[in-house]
């Protein structure tokens, strides 16, 4: 994957408007990686068969 200078920049811009704080491009690019890393663990698609095992899971408890 390729972040972008642009990506970069607007993650700046949202940061500070958060935040209020700076940071430098290295500390946002490692940043967006983290949170790229992040999303991609927890939007991972359940197989049926791992819904069920999950569920059935949760009915024991």
């Amino acid at each position: 994957m390729t972040i972008s200078p642009a990506d970069i920049d607007s993650f700046i811009g949202l940061y500070k408007e958060v935040y209020k704080q700076e940071i430098n491009r290295s500390q946002a690019e490692e940043q967006i990686k983290a949170l790229i890393i992040l999303i991609r663990m927890t939007y991972q698609p359940m197989t049926k068969a791992e819904h069920c095992k999950y569920y059935k899971g949760l009915k024991k408890a």
